[in-house]
This record gives structure tokens, sequence and C-alpha cells, in this order.
């Protein structure tokens, strides 16, 4: 109970540290429960395209959650850093590592506990918010949308884990840091990052793969089927970049003698070597979440605009009559008729005659289906 007394007025007396971390957690834990919940809830059967749609959530999902372990980890060793001059002070009074580690647990259940009820509560605010804004956007008239526990346990169950990495790291940082070490964590001077070339070719290429398959697109359906990995390609690929490529192209400027040692370049080039080392997921967390807001907005907007264009394409003509019969001349006497009677406008009218041919067939010896000697039924059809 100590410790859980302890942990408690640390994120009490500490909450200005711990309120970003909560804030990305809670965030993230709404967003994640939100997608499943769409995606899983039996709701959606009853609007169409259900089946699109909940295969769309599960990508979603899946990109979101992997989306969510690095903005939660960033955030995390953000707070930890703040922390490891509390740690060593702990040390110093008496505790052991083992000790400081039970107090880092207690501090992160807790902080589950809270991003749980938030996360809950939002998640399913916003679910049944943004379902009725779907709903109308398809033109559907079913509004309730019922919760799905699996979604829920899913959640949990993704942010549990992704709070198990938490704690790795936060005894991987006590275990490998001496009290004296965690004490000057905050003080000690900044090392030079290192240029990272296998990094920064990873990078190029796995944004020259996603946007190659981005742009390699030949029909409406087939982006549905290449939508997950090029995203994932492009998330990596993004972090990669601001890790690797940043750095890389700052140190071959440092290295260019003529160009490094001017005053306009000598001190922006070694700020901005230090600061890529420091905030450089940072940028990249940015930069993919502005990137995701542009490409939903544009998306939306071009679905929404251009489904009067979708329907005049497929449905060229808003009325389809049909006369059946085995004359041609009777079927077509028959159907102006019905236009006469109905005083149907015949403007735009394409009339054509089709038919159907209702047999039986059987396949010979070489795979080949063979068509009976005797006549086959035949309808005609005048529309």
């Amino acid at each position: 109970m100590f410790y859980l007394k302890l942990a408690f007025q640390n994120i009490r007396k500490s909450f200005s540290n711990f309120s970003p971390f909560l804030l990305a957690t809670t965030s993230m834990f709404a967003i994640t429960l939100i997608l499943s919940n769409l995606a899983f809830s039996k709701s959606l059967d009853q609007l169409r395209g259900a089946d699109a749609v909940r295969t769309l959530m599960k990508f979603g999902l899946a990109i979101i959650v992997l989306f969510s372990v690095i903005i939660v980890s960033y955030s995390y060793r953000f707070l930890l850093k703040q922390r490891t001059r509390e740690f060593g002070l702990y040390n110093i009074l008496g505790l052991n590592k083992r000790n400081i580690a039970t107090i880092s647990f207690w501090e992160l259940l807790m902080t589950f506990v809270m991003t749980l009820v938030g996360g809950t509560i939002l998640g399913l605010i916003f679910s049944e918010f943004l379902f009725l804004i779907f709903v109308h956007l398809i033109g559907g008239n079913y509004f309730n949308l019922t919760v799905s526990i699996p979604a829920v346990l899913l959640t949990i169950l993704v942010f549990a884990a992704i709070f198990a990495l938490l704690m790795f790291f936060a005894m991987v940082t006590i275990k490998r840091n001496s009290a004296i070490s965690l004490l000057k964590d905050n003080t000690r001077s900044e090392r030079e990052p290192r240029g990272r070339l296998i990094m920064s070719i990873l990078s190029i290429l796995m944004l020259a793969v996603a946007y190659y398959l981005a742009l390699s697109v030949q029909g409406p359906i087939e982006p549905l089927l290449k939508f997950f990995i090029p995203v994932v390609l492009v998330i990596i690929g993004t972090y990669l970049l601001y890790i690797g490529v940043t750095i890389f192209v700052l140190k071959r400027q440092k290295a260019n003698k003529s160009y490094y040692y001017k005053p306009e370049h000598f001190i922006t080039t070694s700020s901005m070597l230090y600061r890529m080392k420091t905030n450089a997921v940072g940028l990249a967390n940015i930069t993919i979440l502005v990137t995701m807001t542009f490409v939903t907005l544009a998306t939306s907007v071009a679905l929404y605009v251009g489904v009067q264009k979708v329907v005049a394409e497929q449905f060229p003509k808003n009325t389809n009559i049909s006369i059946s019969g085995k004359n041609i001349d009777e079927n077509k006497a028959a159907l102006n008729t019905f236009i006469q009677e109905n005083e149907v406008d015949t403007s735009k009218a394409g009339p054509y005659s089709s038919f159907t041919v209702m047999t039986n067939f059987s396949v010979n010896a070489d795979k080949q289906a063979a068509l009976p000697a005797n006549s086959p039924k035949l309808m005609i059809m005048v529309h």
C-alpha cells in the first residue's frame, strides 16, 4: 500500500507532467474504440454496403493501433525523461531499483484505469455521433448503433499490451542507469547524433514503394485491396525519414566545410542537428496527423460530391420498362400501348431488344460445352 499511495501522490502533485501523456492515451483509446465499435457492431449490417465499410474500418483500425503504439510510446518516453531525476532521488533515499519499478508500475496502472474510463466514455459517445453522420451521408434510415462488447474488449486488450510495453521501457531505463546518472540525466549535454545511412535508404525505399503502389491502381475496387500496405509503408517511412534522412543531410552539410563554416550556416545547422535528434518523432507525428486529416477530408468530399456522378454513369436512365414474349412485333405493340396509356415521356428513350436462351448443355471429353441438337427455348424481351 505504501507504493500505491506514493504513486497516487506522484500523479496528483505532478499532474501537469502526466496530463500530456494521459491526454495522448485517452485520445488514442477513444479513436481505437470508435473504429473497432463501428467495425464490429451488428448495426452496420442494417446499412447498404456493410461488408465494404466493415473491411475499410478494420484496415483503419489496424493502422490506428500501429499509430497508437508510436504516439503513446513517444509521449511516455518524454514523461519518463522528465522523471529520471525523481527516480534518482528515490534511489538515494534508500529505495532500490525494484521498489522504483513498483512505483512506476502503480503509476502506469492508475493511468491505464483513467485512460480506460475516460476513453470508453468518449469513444462510445463519439462512435454514436459519427455513426449518425455516416448514416446521413449514405442516405440510410437506421440510426441505432449497438455497442459491440468484443470491440470494447479488443480495445482494452490492445492498450493493456501497449501499457505492458511502457512498463518494459520504464524497467529498462531504471535498470540501466545508476542513481547519479538518473539525477544528472536532465542536465547532461546532448551527444551529437550519428548519421544513419541504412535508415535513410530504408525510408526512401518504403516511400517509393508506397507511392508506386498508390499510383499503379487500375480499377475502382483495387484501391480497397491495396489500401493497407501503402499506408503502413508511408507511416513507417515517414518516421524513418525524419529520424534518418534529416540527420544524414545535416551531417553531410556539417562535413562540407565550405558550407558549414559560414556565420549564416554554422549556428542553424548545429542547432537543427541536435533538435532533430530530440524532436524527430514528434515532427513525424505531426506530419502523419496532418496528412491523415487532409486525406480524410479530400476523400470524404470527393465521395460525397461524386455520388450523383457515379449514379448517373451507372444508371443513365431512371426508368426501365420490359415486355417479354416470343414475338418481337407483339412485344413492341404491347410496349407502345403501355407507354400511351401511362403517358410516359419517351423524348430520351432508348429502346432495345434482348433474348434469353434457356437450355441444358453437357461437357464432352475435351472439356468443351456441347449444346444439344434439339432447339432451345427462346424468350425475347423488348425494353
